[in-house]
């Protein structure tokens, strides 16, 4: 039996972490599973295999960053040797660069891409040299594992990395226990979306899942029918808060900081909406799905068109509101914070064209229910399990 290594810096919160968390447990029937760590200072997500605790947490200072990256590759490559692993694989870019720094002979490093950099980076100096400095060591993988076609694509243009070194596999979603974590009670006060129709977004409250975009959408789309709120599970935010005071929408905006069952959240609520400029393979968006809950999603890089729209051509960008095969796209949302002006932007107004469409149809909405239900059962366990498998005999 093969020993498999799943690299990561915690396993805290956030979508890779829960990623690691879940593959941890596909694999461990068939590989000895190591889920390493920087730290594991604060869990919130369980795991399968053994744990190894490489204790190299994050510092602060220019200095103090170089010496623990030296430090990590070090305990990394010892970690490799003394356990004997035939293959690590890393997820997010730290551990990334970690994982493949520390090559020792005999074990292989393959390296997960979770974001679509080109627009997280957002074309910053810090964010050239960054690009650079992975252009040059991806190269030096086993192998490259992006989470969509989209990402495959911008690595085999942008990074020049062969597409044959390149493997992509969609985030693995445990299908009955999102099923069964639905039932639980819903341990929040919930009754200002009591009797309307409710929208739910998930996600740490930073720039990637443009907020403002969302708040000022519905601003105008409750304007005009009270009979709506709006759900906003995650971390919570000033910037948010004040915005949402600002438009005199406290009575219509439930706001809660991370919660370790969103699903009792969704079960209660009627549509999902993503508002991000960037993803990876959005997990609350294809869980939300899981849910049969109807979903609006702006055509950002990278994710929302995959899942919504498989049949369509990757570069295909969105022009307004596309009713698509499992869920409704609009047009990508700015990427320029605003959180003064009240007009809405073009691409916003489609983002509330969509809402607005979405709750006045009882039978559009049931009809992407449905649909959102049928194309979740793409992403469970089985086809995951079966795409890790041939990455580690194959590569």
């Amino acid at each position: 039996m093969k020993n498999i290594g799943l690299l990561i810096s915690e396993l805290n919160s956030g979508g890779a972490e829960r990623v690691v968390s879940r593959v941890s447990k596909i694999l461990e029937d068939k590989y000895n599973i190591y889920v390493i760590l920087f730290e594991d200072t604060y869990m919130e997500y369980d795991h399968g295999g053994t744990l190894v605790n490489l204790d190299a947490p994050a510092k602060s200072g220019a200095l103090s960053k170089v010496l623990l990256l030296l430090e990590r590759i070090r305990k990394l490559r010892k970690k490799k040797k003394e356990l004997k692993l035939d293959c690590v694989i890393s997820f997010l870019d730290s551990p990334n660069m970690v994982n493949i720094l520390s090559k020792v002979k005999g074990c292989k490093s393959a390296v997960s891409i979770r974001n679509y950099s080109a627009s997280e980076n957002r074309g910053s100096l810090l964010g050239k040299i960054t690009n650079a400095l992975y252009k040059m060591l991806y190269k030096r993988a086993d192998k490259v594992v992006p989470v969509t076609k989209v990402i495959e694509d911008l690595y085999i243009k942008n990074y020049n990395i062969p597409k044959e070194k390149l493997k992509v596999i969609y985030n693995p979603y445990d299908i009955a226990e999102i099923e069964e974590q639905m039932k639980k009670e819903c341990d929040y006060n919930l009754s200002k979306t009591e009797g309307k129709i409710t929208f739910i977004t998930v996600g740490r409250q930073m720039y990637q899942k443009g907020y403002w975009h969302l708040i000022k959408a519905f601003r105008k789309l409750h304007g005009e029918n009270e009979n709506t709120a709006l759900i906003m599970v995650g971390q919570i935010d000033e910037k948010v808060v004040n915005l949402i005071q600002k438009f005199n929408l406290e009575d219509s905006i439930v706001l809660t900081d991370r919660h370790p069952n969103p699903f009792s959240f969704i079960a209660k609520s009627d549509i999902y909406v993503l508002s991000s400029l960037f993803e990876g393979f959005p997990n609350s968006m294809t869980e939300a799905m899981v849910c049969s809950l109807p979903i609006i999603a702006a055509d950002c890089k990278s994710g929302p068109r995959e899942i919504l729209a498989p049949d369509t051509p990757i570069d295909t960008v969105s022009n307004g509101v596309e009713e698509a095969q499992f869920g409704i796209i609009t047009t990508p949302l700015e990427n320029e914070e605003e959180w003064e002006s009240e007009a809405l932007t073009e691409a916003e107004e489609h983002l509330y064209t969509a809402m607005k469409r979405m709750t006045e149809d009882k039978e559009l909405r049931e009809k992407y229910a449905r649909l959102a239900k049928m194309r979740s059962e793409s992403f469970g366990y089985g086809i995951c399990k079966e795409n890790f498998i041939d990455l580690i005999e194959n590569i």
